[in-house]
């Protein structure tokens, strides 16, 4: 069975042009506890109480409540937190996931062959790159 944090809340449903500002002056309105974090994602966020008791009592006040023209879901989190769970090195902090730009690379001179039958590895095959042009 899934694991559920006693303090850590998912929000459903939120705005997608909601901001972590909006998100702690609603939850404030209630006179709760001290919130350590909030992350927001696109329509979904999670919201961390410093205190388990102050999270117990926000989940009834706000699921169902009415958010910037939103019904708002407010259930406690299940599972561990991602960064909790992935491994990597320590002694570097973990890097930002890469983000869309307006760059974008054209490759050219590869062989007319398959890419699977071509090369047995990702390194043989860019050693056969014969021009490489980002624009």
């Amino acid at each position: 069975m899934t694991e559920v944090s006693s303090t850590r809340l998912y929000l459903g449903n939120l705005p997608r042009n909601v901001t972590k500002q909006d998100v702690e002056e609603h939850f404030s309105s209630h006179g709760s506890g001290k919130i350590t974090e909030i992350k927001l994602m696109n329509g979904f966020g999670f919201i961390e109480y410093e205190d388990a008791m102050d999270a117990r009592d926000v989940v009834p006040a706000f699921h169902g409540s009415d958010f910037k023209g939103e019904r708002l879901t407010v259930q406690f989190a299940r599972g561990p937190r991602r960064k909790e769970t992935l491994p990597g090195p320590m002694d570097r902090p973990s890097m930002p996931r890469p983000r869309r730009t307006i760059f974008r690379m054209m490759v050219s001179g590869l062989p007319e062959t398959s890419w699977q039958v071509s090369s047995p590895t990702p390194f043989v095959l860019a050693s056969r790159i014969s021009q490489l042009a980002i624009f």
